[in-house]
């Protein structure tokens, strides 16, 4: 039988072990969004002599069709240009430079490469650099804006 004071004990052994837990994860946090905003600022920065149509800071990507199934998702900041969609992903650092005149199509998907996150992805299809049609699909939080950029940008009129 568990009397009271065993159940005080035990509070008093976890309480503190909660804490610091609680403490560490919010210190990782603080950490990773620092780092995510000076990054994101350097990028913004390389690309501040040209006219920026559309800002993502925290895109998840869900991959390249050309990489295969089996590769990394991560974040990062997409940003589409007058003359480009561009793409770094934070971890492991990855860039994804898809020229204007490489875009073929751009639209929305539920799912990329056997991923889904239960929200629309925003979805290019792109001719990659080895002359083969290809594509990529990113989370993002403004779709809306991102896809009419894009359309914007290979209709040319921006």
């Amino acid at each position: 039988m568990v009397n009271l004071e065993t159940i005080s004990m035990l509070f008093l052994i976890s309480c503190p072990v909660i804490l610091f837990t609680i403490a560490i994860i919010t210190t990782v946090l603080l950490v990773v969004r620092r780092w995510r905003s000076k990054h994101t600022e350097q990028v913004l920065r390389t690309f501040a002599n040209k006219r920026v149509l559309a800002v993502e800071p925290n895109a998840n990507f869900f991959g390249q069709e050309s990489s295969g199934y089996i590769q990394v998702r991560g974040n990062g900041i997409l940003l589409v240009t007058e003359e480009e969609l561009y793409f770094e992903m934070w971890m492991p650092r990855r860039v994804l430079h898809i020229p204007k005149a490489a875009l073929l199509s751009v639209g929305t998907s539920s799912s990329h490469l056997g991923k889904t996150r239960g929200s629309l992805l925003l979805k290019v299809v792109f001719q990659n650099p080895q002359g083969e049609v290809d594509s990529a699909a990113w989370l993002v939080q403004d779709l809306h804006t991102c896809v009419q950029s894009l359309d914007e940008l290979m209709s040319g009129h921006h």
